[in-house]
């Protein structure tokens, strides 16, 4: 994933930084340039966005994704709905700016309510391009 660092962030303006690892959950390993010499940075992947560090699609832009939340009822072995069950939207269809799939997934995960985190196997993430 790369980004184009903006003043507030630890790297020179206007270069590019890649994320190049997540060395625990919501902080991000990051290769850039700072000084003019090639430098890491280890920070929270939402504190570098919000400091200005833009994240960019391998073109430079992001893309508009359509996503829903759902989350499935409780199965018995024979896969039928535990007491009459149904399917609940958690998340109704919206958008979101992302550089690909896998970084829109990402966001929408973070975005979930501690309550289902404990749930995440009958959770359903729905992503598409917007067209």
């Amino acid at each position: 994933m790369s980004f184009t660092a903006k003043p507030e962030t630890w790297f020179d303006e206007g270069t590019e930084a890649w994320q190049v690892g997540e060395p625990f959950h919501g902080a991000a390993l990051f290769a850039g340039t700072k000084d003019g010499k090639p430098d890491e940075e280890i920070c929270a992947l939402d504190e570098f966005i919000a400091t200005g560090g833009t994240e960019m699609a391998k073109d430079g832009k992001l893309r508009l994704y359509e996503h829903a939340v759902l989350l499935h009822p409780e199965t018995d072995s024979k896969g039928n709905a535990k007491d009459g069950g149904k399917t609940e939207v958690l998340v109704e269809p919206s958008t979101l700016l992302a550089a690909d799939d896998q970084h829109a997934m990402m966001l929408i995960a973070r975005g979930l309510d501690e309550e289902v985190m404990d749930k995440l196997d009958r959770v359903e993430i729905i992503i598409r391009p917007f067209a």
